[in-house]
């Protein structure tokens, strides 16, 4: 056969037009929960997200008394990442680029459990900086070119990063967070309204590097805090992606819910419809963190995202290919 009638065979052939694709996969190791996002990217450099995966390991516990990452969380680490790899095989995932955030960049035993938890994975586990953290957060929330600022409000650290047609212009990166703060003010609920005024200084104190002047526009707020609220907002007894994805939650209704909250018991708070039972006892503080950042920015509402940190890092690989 000649390369001519080869050519005209390939090109009338389907399974020789099939656009070629690679299947990857975002991890995010945060100090409360891994999440997980698998994509595929067509050869045409389209990137789609075919499954999502949400659990809480808590790995960052008691990491801001002791800085030591406790065995018992490593396992509960290891567990959720065991699970994960059986996703990513059974999905034929080709690369998995996963990311620890502020509980692995405090801890001093770090690189013995980024050692073990990359084995599970059979993946390095990158330790990002807070700045990198706040790039790859924006990169995976913006979804249009307007001004935006989005808040990430971790378990041991919350990004502040400022950016317009989705390029970052300024980006911090501070140590308060739902788990450190409730660790340090939140372990007993109710607690005291000394511990509310001590907490509320300390995220004041954290905020002064955020110039105020400049951080206008858009306030989109993610993780677990702003997506539990906007369940709460709308009394969601199961988590409905479609209802908390761009659910606008305004100022008024972020006090209502804090006020509520810090009246009740972790078991009280376990029964309000839309507060995973894993996230009781530490929505108490994130929501005062969401507050005061509202309050300080003086912005009056709040754009929720389920998107995020894992969306930064697998559109980042995905850039790569």
């Amino acid at each position: 056969m000649d390369s001519d009638a080869l050519q005209g065979k390939i090109a009338n052939n389907p399974q020789f037009n099939e656009p070629k694709s690679i299947k990857l996969a975002g991890i995010d190791i945060g100090t409360n929960t891994i999440l997980m996002v698998i994509g595929e990217k067509k050869q045409n450099g389209e990137l789609s997200f075919i499954c999502n995966e949400h659990s809480i390991a808590r790995l960052g516990e008691s990491v801001d008394k002791t800085r030591i990452i406790k065995t018992e969380a490593i396992e509960r680490a290891k567990k959720i990442l065991i699970k994960y790899k059986n996703i990513c095989d059974e999905n034929n995932v080709s690369k998995i680029s996963a990311a620890g955030t502020s509980a692995l960049r405090d801890a001093i035993n770090r690189n013995s459990v980024i050692e073990e938890l990359s084995s599970v994975i059979n993946t390095e586990i990158n330790v990002i900086t807070g700045e990198e953290e706040a790039r790859l957060s924006f990169l995976g929330t913006i979804e249009n070119d307007n001004p935006s600022i989005v808040v990430d409000i971790g378990g041991g650290s919350t990004e502040f990063i400022l950016g317009e047609k989705k390029n970052v212009k300024i980006r911090h990166s501070l140590s308060i967070g739902a788990v450190r703060l409730t660790e340090r003010f939140f372990k007993i609920q109710p607690t005291s309204i000394d511990c509310i005024t001590q907490a509320e200084n300390l995220i004041q104190e954290n905020l002064q590097i955020v110039d105020r002047k400049i951080f206008k526009g858009e306030l989109i707020g993610v993780a677990g805090t702003p997506t539990t609220l906007a369940a709460v907002a709308q009394e969601l007894t199961k988590f409905e992606k479609d209802k908390v994805h761009n659910y606008v939650l305004n100022i008024e209704k972020v006090n209502n819910i804090f006020n509520n909250l810090k009246a009740k018991s972790i078991e009280q708070i376990k029964q309000i419809t839309g507060i995973h039972p894993d996230r009781a006892d530490i929505i108490t503080a994130g929501t005062l963190i969401l507050l005061s950042i509202m309050k300080y920015l003086e912005i009056n509402e709040c754009k929720v995202s389920s998107r995020g940190l894992r969306y930064g890092i697998i559109i980042d690989l995905a850039n790569k290919f």
